[in-house]
């Protein structure tokens, strides 16, 4: 009977192993696919991500952590993914926390301890940035600055008052000085921690150190010069900075850093005298010796009677710094402003002799003739050869077009600009910028359908055109059409830059197109007073500007990225030469809401710029308003 009973056991338990064996290999084979399909999110999710599909590559990210949580790779990217999505505190936390686990479990990786190190001092978890780079020291000697542990100390020492990490610094950098000897370098990072005690005894003890050894070194000399003044020893350092010049009377950074100091201390005559030798060092850097000379000429900009003195000089300047275009067109600007234009084409032309494919030096030439309408062959000349030389610079194309404008030619403004090869530009800002300028002119020729067409082109290829808008908006209210989209127009511009005086002008106009006739006058006031505009004798009141509840979040672009660097800028203000619109605008919109005396001085100031037309004549005769 016993065997009998034996035989289904035995059946039974090789049914049960059997069974027992199947759901194992199942298991460890359904385990191994989710591993790969998370795997291969993780690639795609990565691959989105490098794309820019920042959403996409986190929920395919977010879906491989789903599958596969263990894998660190995973967690990390996940993390990271959601910090550049999200940006909030939590995610950066996560990120940070999802790296620290990484590296504290072994993961061996110099660049990846790096990246930890640096959001630890990021989120100044300095206990860990200590122990991050202790472990570095040990695992890549070779690779780990010692000094970036000191400051971990120091910085540990700073946010917890831990004297033993401070000393641990120090010790680090004695160690250091007896490898490689006094220097510049190791004392400025003592000094860095002892400031972080108010040491100020210990940084003048390690200022005398570095002297004593090193007492003929510039370098050494302008360093403990500035950090005297720091710590308020002057009288040591005005002596260890005139050493400095007094080894190397053509050292021209020795001599900028005295005449500042002198600058800071009140001597301005010293000051000067110094930055006047350093500009006629031959040894100072090109680079240095531009700003030098433009911050030089900014102090003499409108001082007519110092003009020849400054001349002559900048004329000895330039002479012992052959070769650099940069200072020419430099002078060549300081010259125009002073009214020398002759002088002015001749230093800009040597600029561009001696760089011809500058396209900075040549649009800075441009801008300063873009003034003078007498000398407008010189610049449609330097227009036409930027757009041989650099025929993907749409600057100069649109400037020589503006020729054609001023003289009214506008037919062959249009002409030329349809000639530009836009096909192989991937800049859309520029593109943009040229398109604006097509339609600009294309409506002054009774083209306003297409005109329009081409706006929207333009901004459609550059959202942030906002030129593109004000333009399209002004031209539409002008034609009374679709007033409602121009209003729209109107005020993406006008949200980009509320202090613009031409947005708010075109904004005020649509508003008046409208019968809007209070708004109008709320924005042509503010135009005004953007303008810093006053009627002669009186002040404008201006009335608050509403933004009908739209987010101020946009940010004014200028379209024509031109780069100009070499011109001195906004030194003389200059009249805003749209201003007769403006006035002759502020006359209707006042007329029409109820005050036409106001309106009347309006008109007689707008008609007293330029040459004014028929219409605003009759405005200010019969003190009226006439539809054009």
């Amino acid at each position: 009977m016993r065997r009998l009973l034996l035989t289904p056991l035995l059946t039974l338990l090789t049914v049960t192993l059997s069974v027992m064996a199947s759901s194992k290999h199942d298991s460890d084979w359904d385990k191994e696919a989710i591993r790969r399909k998370a795997t291969y999110t993780y690639a795609q999710g990565c691959i989105a991500m490098a794309q820019d599909s920042l959403d996409r590559g986190y929920r395919l990210l977010d879906r491989a952590y789903q599958l596969n949580p263990e894998d660190l790779d995973i967690v990390l990217a996940r993390a990271q993914a959601r910090m550049v999505v999200h940006r909030d505190s939590s995610s950066v936390e996560e990120y940070y926390q999802a790296l620290l686990n990484e590296f504290n479990q072994g993961y061996d990786d110099y660049s990846s301890a790096m990246r930890t190190a640096y959001m630890a001092g990021q989120l100044q978890r300095y206990d860990d940035l200590v122990n991050i780079y202790e472990r570095a020291i040990i695992l890549w000697p070779a690779k780990t600055d010692a000094t970036d542990l000191a400051q971990a100390y120091v910085l540990l020492s700073m946010t917890k008052g831990d004297t033993t990490a401070y000393n641990k610094a120090m010790a680090i950098y004695d160690r250091l000085e007896r490898g490689v000897g006094i220097n510049v370098g190791l004392s400025s990072q003592r000094i860095r921690a002892m400031s972080s005690r108010m040491d100020t005894l210990g940084i003048a003890r390690e200022l005398d150190r570095l002297i004593s050894h090193m007492p003929d070194q510039i370098e050494a000399l302008l360093y403990a010069g500035q950090a005297y003044h720091e710590i308020g020893r002057d009288s040591l350092a005005g002596m260890t900075l005139n050493r400095a010049c007094t080894l190397d009377p053509t050292n021209g950074e020795a001599l900028l850093t005295l005449a500042e100091y002198y600058e800071v201390t009140g001597d301005s005559v010293q000051a000067l005298n110094l930055r006047r030798q350093a500009l006629l060092s031959p040894e100072i850097e090109a680079d240095s010796k531009f700003e030098l000379m433009r911050d030089y000429l900014k102090l003499f900009i409108e001082d007519s009677a110092a003009y020849d003195s400054t001349r002559q000089f900048i004329q000895r300047v330039i002479e012992v710094t052959p070769g650099e275009p940069r200072l020419h067109a430099l002078f060549g600007s300081y010259l125009g402003l002073n009214g020398d234009m002759d002088e002015m084409f001749e230093q800009f032309d040597y600029a561009l002799d001696l760089d011809p494919a500058n396209d900075a030096l040549r649009s800075s030439y441009i801008q300063h003739l873009a003034t003078s309408p007498e000398d407008s062959n010189r610049l449609l000349n330097l227009a036409r050869k930027g757009m041989e030389v650099s025929p993907d610079n749409f600057y100069f194309p649109i400037m020589a077009s503006m020729v054609f404008s001023q003289r009214g030619d506008y037919a062959g403004a249009y002409s030329l600009l349809d000639s530009v090869n836009i096909g192989e530009v991937k800049n859309n800002e520029a593109v943009s910028a040229l398109i604006t300028t097509k339609a600009d002119m294309l409506q002054r020729i009774d083209s306003t359908g297409r005109a329009l067409e081409l706006y929207d082109r333009a901004i459609l290829l550059d959202p942030n055109n906002y030129m593109a808008y004000n333009n399209a908006a002004y031209y539409m209210s002008v034609a009374d059409n679709d007033l409602d989209k121009a209003l729209k127009y109107a005020r993406y511009a006008v949200l980009s830059d509320i202090d613009n005086p031409t947005y708010l002008d075109t904004y005020a106009w649509v508003y008046f197109k409208l019968k809007n006739f209070p708004e109008a006058k709320s924005y042509i006031d503010k135009a005004l007073e953007a303008l810093d505009y006053t009627l002669p004798g009186d002040s404008v009141v201006t009335d608050s500007v509403a933004v009908d509840n739209m987010p101020l979040d946009t940010v004014a672009v200028d379209p024509n990225k031109t780069g100009v660097v070499t011109s001195i800028d906004n030194i003389k203000n200059k009249q805003y030469e749209g201003i007769a619109e403006v006035l002759e605008h502020a006359g209707d919109i006042y007329f029409m809401y109820g005050l036409p005396d106001r309106a009347v001085e309006f008109w007689a100031e707008a008609a007293s710029h330029g040459q004014p037309s028929d219409v605003l004549r009759r405005k200010v005769r019969d003190k009226t308003y006439y539809y054009k």
